[in-house]
């Protein structure tokens, strides 16, 4: 049977970029190597802060520094006030995320 047995890992979006499709080679390799620093932030302002009402927002961010584990977007996804945010990389792993300067 497939008990004990994990998933597989969903392969990563680059892994199915070809030359053809990116449209030459070198945007196949470019495509490749950036996609592991690019995620996908959620981020839920818990309560009406200032300007920003109680809210969920989407966008992305980039990593830009991994040994640090920072991840630069844009002011307007974070929000001024409090908020609850998660960061999903490029092979579904999720983590939670603190914001730390707006």
């Amino acid at each position: 049977g497939t008990e004990g047995v994990l998933p597989a890992k969903r392969p990563r979006l680059a892994d199915s970029v070809t030359a053809a499709s990116a449209g030459g080679g070198e945007w196949a390799e470019v495509i490749s190597q950036l996609q592991p620093a690019i995620v996908a932030l959620k981020v839920t302002t818990v309560r009406s802060f200032e300007e920003d009402p109680a809210s969920t927002s989407q966008g992305t961010g980039f990593v830009v520094d991994q040994v640090r584990g920072l991840i630069l977007t844009n002011r307007h996804i974070t929000g001024v006030g409090p908020v609850r945010a998660t960061a999903t990389f490029d092979r579904h792993e999720e983590l939670e995320i603190e914001v730390l300067y707006r």
